[in-house]
């Protein structure tokens, strides 16, 4: 159990150092439950806010392309989004 405390603790004092970056180490359950919350079924998810959906559109194309450069990259998916206007 020792082992286990060091090792989350070192890669949460590494994650940590990355810019932006939220990171959430946890067991099964927790991280069902932040899927269920975020509606996001993936180990990194990266999301991005604002108000227009073209800009936003663009935003995520750029970040889709610079992560599938990343080594070991699997399954990435830019989110498909339907300009629907809402109230």
């Amino acid at each position: 159990m020792k082992h286990r405390q060091k090792s989350l603790e070192k890669l949460r004092e590494e994650l940590n150092k990355l810019p932006g970056v939220a990171p959430n180490i946890g067991g099964f359950i927790s991280h069902h439950m932040d899927e269920v919350l975020s509606g996001v079924r993936s180990a990194i998810a990266v999301k991005i806010f604002g108000t227009d959906l073209a800009q936003l559109r663009i935003i995520g194309q750029q970040v889709n392309d610079v992560m599938k450069t990343a080594e070991g990259i699997v399954n990435l998916q830019l989110e498909t989004q339907l300009p629907i206007q809402q109230i």
